[in-house]
């Protein structure tokens, strides 16, 4: 019931979102090969006019989801590799791809694993911030493509006078096995070059397979954040961070229709509005049910310099005898840090979800 409930309370967002009903739109195609990775884009491309600059204007209310591109949804395919896109972690797959507005003049690209038109409440999905800049010159119509903006290759749309962009860079992937909890875990890894890798936010970097603790599932992520001789470290749970996710998104969802609703809101709005609150509770309730699965723990490496030329951005967990150590290198700089590994791991006396 949870699902229904929440689909009902947004409804009215991804409508609001959608473009205007029209003649099958010609499609689009755009392709880039960066680094290993082949980069695939298909999409409707419909006409610019003055109704689409209300609808991604004042229609779309913030935090709402424009599904970018006529009829069919427009599909983002990944082969072969690995990108980082806007410093967002993006592995090989299938993806449909939205926007996303996130204020007056802020809006993301939505990328996402479901497969309908618009990315739904249980997909998995990542924002990928976008730049804004407003065009003089107007694109007749939808243009979704790989440009080279300056030297960087970048995902860009443009539609009327609106482009949008994100940075594009490569990553190196490497599988090794991991020995964790008894277990052996298989363990991706991504390093990027020191230009492409963003200063100052966490950047995934890492990813741990699944593992068992109990019944409980320990896989991890591992994100890195660089602050000139200091790298910050963070391990967190795989599908802690899931629900943790979906009740951030559904947050900023309530707060924005919250915020349209107003002091007075319709019958309509606020039945959506109760529906939105208890759908929520809901998933706040399950994330707290998730007491077995570790907090995310973060750890600060210290940087130095190694002599060696500057080579790559990125961090491993490996381990050496009985103790698990992260390891780090950016660019020419490196360091290591011991692990306490029990709090990498699910607690194994409590009731599996």
């Amino acid at each position: 019931m949870r699902s229904i409930v929440h689909g009902m309370a947004l409804v009215g967002m991804v409508m609001a979102a959608a473009p205007l009903a029209e003649a099958q739109a010609p499609r689009g195609t755009a392709e880039r090969t960066i680094g290993q990775a082949r980069l695939a884009l298909e999409y409707g491309a419909p006409p610019w006019s003055d109704a689409r600059s209300a609808q991604l204007g004042t229609a779309l209310p913030v935090g709402g989801v424009w599904r970018l591109g006529a009829d069919q949804r427009t599909t983002f395919l990944v082969e072969g590799g690995a990108v980082l896109i806007g410093g967002v972690l993006v592995e090989a797959g299938g993806y449909g791809l939205n926007l996303r507005r996130l204020g007056a003049k802020e809006w993301a690209f939505v990328v996402f694993d479901g497969s309908d038109t618009n990315v739904a409440a249980g997909d998995g999905q990542w924002d990928v911030p976008a730049t804004l800049v407003e065009k003089k010159e107007s694109a007749p119509q939808l243009v979704v493509d790989f440009v080279d903006l300056g030297k960087q290759p970048s995902l860009v749309v443009r539609f009327g006078p609106i482009e949008l962009s994100a940075p594009v860079a490569p990553l190196a992937v490497r599988e090794t096995e991991l020995s964790i909890a008894g277990e052996s875990a298989t363990s991706r890894w991504f390093t990027a070059a020191p230009a492409d890798f963003p200063s100052g936010r966490f950047v995934r970097v890492g990813r741990v397979g699944s593992f068992y603790v109990g019944d409980h599932d320990g896989a991890f992520e591992v994100d890195l954040a660089l602050d000139g001789a200091t790298a910050s470290v963070r391990f967190s749970s795989r599908e802690r961070n899931k629900l943790g996710d979906r009740v951030a998104r559904d947050e900023a969802a309530l707060a924005a229709l919250k915020a349209r609703a107003g002091a007075a809101p319709s019958p309509r709005v606020r039945t959506a509005l109760e529906s939105a609150t208890s759908a929520l509770a809901e998933l706040r309730a399950e994330l707290e049910a998730l007491a077995a699965l570790p907090e995310p723990y973060e750890v600060k490496v210290a940087l130095k310099g190694d002599g060696a030329a500057a080579g790559t951005v990125g961090a491993e967990v490996v381990r050496r005898g009985d103790q698990l150590v992260v390891q780090v290198r950016a660019g020419d700089k490196v360091g290591a840090q011991p692990l306490d590994e029990s709090k990498l791991l699910p607690k194994s006396g409590a009731a599996p979800r």
